[in-house]
């Protein structure tokens, strides 16, 4: 089956953010489907300060251009105390396609409350396995760039330090 980018977006306060999936659906119909049920699981694991703003589902030939994009105001649902960590710290969450090398996703929304001295707690950790990894790993679609299916995932223990782009900081959505 061909292999269809998925870009969620999601603001929190003036910044935007964009995470990157790959699903592996038999139409481009289905791919802007799955653009849909990754944004909800997406959004539930987010702090209460967060919104997913958009999700855009686009074609796997390069050149083609086409894409289907969405407008949203999902809410994040997992609801913390404290403060948000600067943007560029995050979950480090790896899927593992089953016979290759782990593929890394970094999930924003980490708050102060989530982390020890650089160290995700157990719990918090726990909390985006169940309401993020696990969901997404049971779409059955969720796929590396190169196609191969996920077939577990896991929420990492470390604070994972995502370097954001060093241009001027965007106040724009990208999708």
């Amino acid at each position: 089956m061909p292999v269809f980018q998925v870009d969620i977006q999601q603001k929190v306060a003036n910044d935007f953010l964009t995470n990157i999936y790959h699903v592996s659906v038999a139409t481009f119909t289905d791919a802007a489907a799955a653009a849909i049920q990754i944004a909800t699981i997406h959004a539930a694991g987010l702090p209460t300060s967060f919104f997913v703003t958009a999700a855009r589902a686009s074609t796997p030939a390069a050149g083609d251009g086409a894409f289907i994009t969405y407008p949203l105001n999902f809410q994040g649902g997992r609801g913390q105390a404290g403060q948000n960590l600067p943007l560029w710290n995050r979950f480090l969450v790896s899927f593992n396609p089953g016979f290759t090398f782990q593929n890394r996703k970094f999930y924003p929304g980490i708050m102060e409350t989530d982390q020890v001295d650089g160290q995700v707690l157990p719990s918090s950790a726990a909390e985006i396995n169940t309401m993020y990894v696990t969901p997404l790993i049971n779409l059955g679609f969720l796929c590396s760039p190169s196609g191969s299916l996920y077939v577990s995932g896991v929420c990492k223990s470390l604070v994972a330090m995502r370097q954001l782009r060093r241009r001027k900081k965007r106040t724009t959505p990208v999708i």
